[in-house]
């Protein structure tokens, strides 16, 4: 006959395992619920209908004067008749932060589009924000230092938010991407 103690083992070892599976179970329906908040989420900002959040589609980009990394003031009509991507962002915004890898991605297989980033942060961390990502002054980039009365100018209430202007000077699409495949569709659209 089993002893006592060795009876209080069994049920303490079986209550042990039953309790690290439950445990199991419940991490992987955490996980796939997690995954599927994340897909909703992408979807959420792929689909974000930003036709009614912009009325400045079909009109012609508002010109400004920023001043860029080397502290030079860049206007943005200085590349009328090209086809820009106008990224409006700050650096300490997470979304940002994903989109930016992607960014060069995108810059890289798509060189004839214009890539303007328009911050919320200082000069200082700009010329940061260009060292980590421009690490052999490859990217074309151009980083400007924003002001509120620009972002109010095109009605930016979140960042990232991506704008396209074609050749003709016109914005064409808005979008609020943070990956390739979302830079290609606004460019596309």
């Amino acid at each position: 006959m089993k002893s006592e103690q060795e009876k209080l083992n069994n049920i303490l070892s079986a209550t042990t395992v039953g309790l690290l599976i439950m445990q199991s179970i419940i991490s992987i329906i955490i996980l796939i619920s997690i995954r599927n908040l994340v897909a909703q989420n992408q979807l959420l900002i792929s689909t974000h209908n930003t036709e009614e959040e912009f009325q400045i589609f079909g009109e012609s980009f508002s010109d400004f004067e920023l001043r860029d990394v080397n502290d030079q003031l860049f206007k943005l009509s200085n590349l009328a008749g090209s086809p820009i991507v106008l990224v409006f962002s700050s650096h300490d915004c997470g979304s940002c932060k994903t989109l930016y890898p992607n960014l060069v991605k995108f810059s890289i297989s798509y060189p004839q589009y214009k890539i303007v980033v328009v911050t919320s942060n200082s000069l200082d961390e700009n010329q940061a924000f260009i060292q980590e990502y421009d690490e052999e002054r490859e990217l074309p980039w151009i980083v400007l230092q924003g002001t509120k009365m620009v972002f109010d100018q095109y009605q930016i209430s979140a960042t990232p938010t991506l704008l396209f202007i074609d050749a003709n000077g016109k914005i064409a699409n808005a979008n609020h991407a943070t990956t390739k495949e979302q830079i290609v569709e606004l460019v596309n659209r």
